[in-house]
């Protein structure tokens, strides 16, 4: 059987010097074989760009047009010193603003300068112009430049033209880019990957994501991580479009069902009187902050209780320690609890076990490995008579497998499962005789909680095989593995974390619908709110055995009660 040829990619540019985010973007593509860039298409911005007759206003009513734009930019006169505030005191490491010069990588590709035709914010091509872009063959063009683009174009590939909307999570949409979410103090801030249409935001969705805003004054910090993350949705798309075809997109993604009539109001720059607001908000909400905060630590402990009870007893760690992440197990009719003990003083967790008598008491934490690099979510399972784990090592960038050499207080590694990944939370679980392994990988410089990706292998051992839907789910409220699947009332659950509020917020349970190596599909169906105890401000861990229920919560303390 031949491979599929390789799709042929346009790109729309206003130059060669771009974000850091889009050069890892291209560089994905160049170096991927399911894609080839074969023409880069730059915009001529030079004095004798065409425009329509009416953009040509002689006269006084030409007059008349420049007095209402010099006061629509004196209207946006505090926007425009919170932007270069923003960006001079906001120092991101990776920057994805960064400019990084493509001429040499894309300078030998086909290039056409195109001088579109403009009204006011809209770009249309010449005929010409499009007749040299279609004479290319393309699958797909990719708008990185030029303004919001209309007309024949947009019929130009055979699948489309593709453009990200940065800051777009239905409720908000428009620019600046994660600006608005700051202003409003919404938890979501949302990046989209769109196929374009006439309609200005009404084209079909190839792929949705949802981050947590980071709360404060920045628009570049909050909006850093989703552009880290959106360079990497071009590429997974292409490779599915490639492998699969496009019918299967349109059938598999459940974004590219969506009803566009659905999306919310579009956003401008802000006024100076919304400005004036943002900044009188701002003071409030971080005096309020430093106040709930002030002299008090996040601590989180364990609770467990026996399944016929309503009552959790709770595990209270040592000063200077918290506990989470609590798995169970039993073993030989005892029955042991597996957490993160997590010391303050070398900010790092080691790995610890207690066990849970009958009549409901604790015996004193045991730590069974203790590494130099940070050690949470203790996945601990029974395989073929013995016992295993894979605890989270994602600040070492592995994925490893651990045997008890005599259980539960010895352990050895067996094998390093997968490398070079930060891979948060991974949970096992085994169907029909596959091994299922989700996870939340970070790639680039993107966040810890916004994006689930499911692997299998044929064995415990086994070579892990990405999943062609992954990400499976990419959405902070419902992505990052909160314990083991378990079946209930006939269904598979997932429970998850909901963290777009604050990292282990509350957690989601979601019903498993589909679980095969083609397709994946859930839906959530219940929440675990932070309410099952007194002064909780999250919950993030879930797991049961068979006599025995765990979970794990988050409280604001005085710091006196939890570090010497």
């Amino acid at each position: 059987m031949t491979e599929p040829i390789p799709l042929r990619v346009g790109l729309l540019l206003d130059g060669y010097v771009v974000p850091a985010w889009l050069a890892a973007l291209l560089r994905d593509i160049q170096s991927d074989p399911c894609a080839d860039i074969v023409l880069v298409v730059l915009h001529d911005a030079s004095p004798n760009e065409a425009t329509t007759p009416s953009i040509v206003r002689p006269g006084i009513v030409g007059k008349i047009s420049r007095l209402f734009s010099g006061q629509t930019q004196l209207s946006k006169y505090l926007y425009q010193r919170y932007a270069q505030w923003d960006g001079a005191r906001t120092r991101l490491v990776p920057d994805p603003h960064a400019d990084v010069d493509m001429t040499t990588e894309l300078g030998d590709i086909k290039r056409l300068m195109v001088a579109p035709i403009t009204d006011r914010f809209i770009h249309r091509f010449q005929e010409a112009d499009i007749e040299d872009i279609r004479a290319a063959n393309l699958d797909v063009l990719l708008r990185f430049g030029f303004n919001i683009i209309k007309g024949p174009i947009l019929q130009s590939a055979r699948y489309g033209v593709w453009s990200f909307h940065h800051g777009d999570n239905q409720d908000i949409r428009g620019g600046p880019a994660y600006f608005w979410e700051l202003y409003f103090d919404r938890p979501l801030s949302g990046i989209v990957l769109q196929v374009l249409s006439e309609k200005l935001d009404a084209g079909r969705i190839l792929y949705r994501s949802c981050a947590s805003t980071e709360r404060g004054t920045s628009m570049r910090l909050n909006g850093a991580s989703s552009f880290w993350k959106g360079s990497s949705f071009v590429i997974r798309r292409l490779r599915q479009l490639h492998t699969h075809g496009w019918e299967w997109m349109q059938r598999e993604l459940p974004t590219f069902r969506e009803d566009p009539k659905k999306q919310g109001k579009i956003y401008r720059l802000p006024t100076n009187g919304e400005m004036v607001r943002f900044a009188a908000a701002s003071v409030l909400r971080n005096l309020q902050k430093r106040r709930r905060n002030l002299g008090k630590l996040e601590l989180w402990f364990v609770v467990f209780r026996l399944r016929n009870s309503e009552r959790f007893t709770p595990i209270l760690s040592p000063l200077n320690h918290y506990y989470a992440d609590p798995f169970l197990i039993e073993r030989d009719g005892r029955t042991f609890l597996f957490l993160e003990d997590y010391l303050y003083k070398t900010k790092r967790g080691v790995i610890a076990y207690v066990e849970l008598k009958a009549d409901g008491s604790v015996t004193g934490a045991q730590t069974v490995l203790d590494l130099p690099y940070h050690l949470s979510y203790p996945f601990v399972f029974e395989h073929r008579g013995s016992m295993y784990m894979i605890p989270e090592s994602a600040s070492n960038k592995t994925v490893d497998l651990y045997r008890a050499a005599a259980f539960p207080e010895q352990w050895e590694h067996v094998k390093t499962l997968k490398h070079d990944i930060r891979a948060y939370d991974v949970t096992l679980h085994v169907q029909d005789g596959v091994y299922w392994f989700f996870a939340n990988v970070v790639e680039r410089g993107t966040a810890s909680s916004d994006e689930l990706f499911l692997f299998s292998a044929d064995s415990l051992m086994g070579d892990w095989t990405p999943h062609p839907m992954n990400p499976i789910v990419s959405d902070v409220r419902r992505s990052r593995p909160a314990g083991r699947l378990f079946e209930r009332d006939g269904k598979l659950l997932r429970p998850s974390q909901d963290c777009s509020l604050s990292y282990g917020g509350a957690m989601q349970v979601n019903e498993v619908l589909v679980l095969s190596k083609t397709h994946y599909e859930e839906r959530p169906l219940y929440r675990i709110d932070p309410d099952w105890a007194p002064g909780l401000v999250g919950t993030h861990t879930i797991n049961s055995s068979e006599h025995f229920e765990t979970m794990d919560g988050r409280r604001l303390v005085p710091v006196s009660e939890v570090l010497l």
